[in-house]
């Protein structure tokens, strides 16, 4: 899970886990334009399963996107136990 990243880090990559990633469109921080839509799509071209929540919103994480998350997460445990 990622909220509003700035970067992934130049780390070997194991695996194809499912990643979750929100921002912003109102974020001055870590502007959504720079990060998150130039992170998401890198990620999907190497194979990654990517869940993307952009919102109206600043550097922050809204209850919406953290109710989001939750539910994206509990069904990564449902299909963790099934396995």
């Amino acid at each position: 899970m990622a909220y509003s990243p700035g970067f992934v880090p130049p780390a070997g990559r194991r695996g194809t886990p499912r990643i979750f990633v929100s921002h912003g469109t109102g974020d001055e921080t870590l502007p959504v334009d720079r990060t998150s839509r130039r992170i998401v799509p890198r990620l999907e071209e190497d194979g990654y399963d990517v869940t993307y929540a952009e919102f109206a919103g600043g550097h922050t994480v809204p209850p919406e996107i953290v109710r989001r998350a939750v539910e994206w997460l509990g069904g990564q445990q449902q299909l963790g136990r099934s396995a």
